[in-house]
Order: C-alpha cells, then sequence, then structure tokens
C-alpha cells in the first residue's frame, strides 16, 4: 500500500538557520579576539619575569656586599631602622675611594652604590632593607679578614630586603650578612 505523504510532515522549520549563523559568528569572533591577545599577555608575563630575575640578581649583590663588609667588621646598616634603598636617594660627596674609610662607611658607600645601580636596572622599583639581629640559634657565619667579629658583637644578623616592582610584584629575602 502506497504511503501518502500528508502537507504537515513535509513542512520545514524556517528562520532556524540565521539564529544559529548569528551564535555561531559570535562564538568564532570570541574566539579570534581571545587569539589576538595572547601574544601581549605572554609578553607582558616574560617582562614580569625579567624584572624578577633582575630584582634576584640585585638581592644576590646586596648580600655579598653585606657579607662583605662583615668581615670587615662592620655593623650590619639598617639595624635601629629600616633603611630606603630604593629609590636611591641623591648622591653625596661622602665617597669612601677617595680616603680610609670606616667599615661603616664602606657599608653606607656600599649601600648607595647598590642603590644608583639597582634604580637603573629596575626603574620604578621601591626596596627598603631592614636588618636584626638573629635569634635563630645558628652559628655566626664565618667572618672574612682579620677576626674582628665575635658570637657577641652584634655582627651576627639577619636582613631582610623587600622589593616592590613596577608590574607590581612584591618579592622578600631573607640575607643573613
Amino acid at each position: 500500500m502506497p504511503h501518502s505523504y500528508t502537507p504537515a510532515l513535509r513542512r520545514r522549520p524556517r528562520g532556524g538557520g540565521l539564529p544559529d549563523a548569528l551564535l555561531a559568528s559570535l562564538v568564532l569572533g570570541l574566539g579570534v579576539l581571545a587569539a589576538l591577545r595572547l601574544p601581549l599577555l605572554a609578553s607582558r608575563e616574560l617582562g614580569a619575569a625579567a624584572q624578577r630575575q633582575q630584582a634576584a640578581h640585585a638581592a644576590a649583590n646586596l648580600a655579598a656586599a653585606l657579607h662583605v663588609q662583615r668581615g670587615y667588621g662592620a655593623e650590619p646598616p639598617c639595624m635601629i631602622s629600616a633603611c630606603t634603598l630604593l629609590p636611591a636617594a641623591a648622591a653625596s660627596g661622602d665617597d669612601c675611594r677617595a680616603r680610609d674609610c670606616t667599615p661603616q662607611r664602606m657599608a653606607a658607600q656600599d649601600l648607595r652604590e647598590w642603590s644608583a645601580l639597582t634604580q637603573q636596572l629596575l626603574p620604578g622599583a621601591q626596596a627598603e632593607l631592614r636588618c636584626r639581629p638573629a635569634r635563630d640559634g645558628l652559628a655566626p657565619a664565618p667572618a672574612l679578614g682579620p677576626p674582628q667579629a665575635t658570637a657577641g658583637s652584634g655582627l651576627d644578623s639577619i636582613c631582610t630586603l623587600r622589593m616592590r616592582l613596577a608590574q607590581g610584584g612584591l618579592l622578600r629575602w631573607r640575607i643573613r650578612p
């Protein structure tokens, strides 16, 4: 027996293609915009990583300078109150290389030089150094040079360097001079 088709079964839905096409265009457009933004985000993250790496090198250089000054018998700087290292203070005429200096003045000179160099490497960064006597019971680090440092002389200390980068990162290092 032959099948008879009624007009109601043959009807196709009308107008369904246009909303589907608009939705597909919208999804495709959002995907293209996201893909175009990826290189910008990647370059921003690479710049921040490079800045953090420069900051880590600067902190290592500061730790080395503090350690060397400790070997000459200098008390750690910034022991009473925190020292602002960045932004760097204006250069003063007190240059220890021109004449004999005390260990404390040599340490201050090292901090000024570190601040000037670091400000060039990390423009817009802020840094603060705070030192305190060590209370952790560890043996003091061996002193370089003449044996002026003793365990009770206050030379066994811990310093904290806090640095806020221009791109918004806050970094912290504990330095044992």
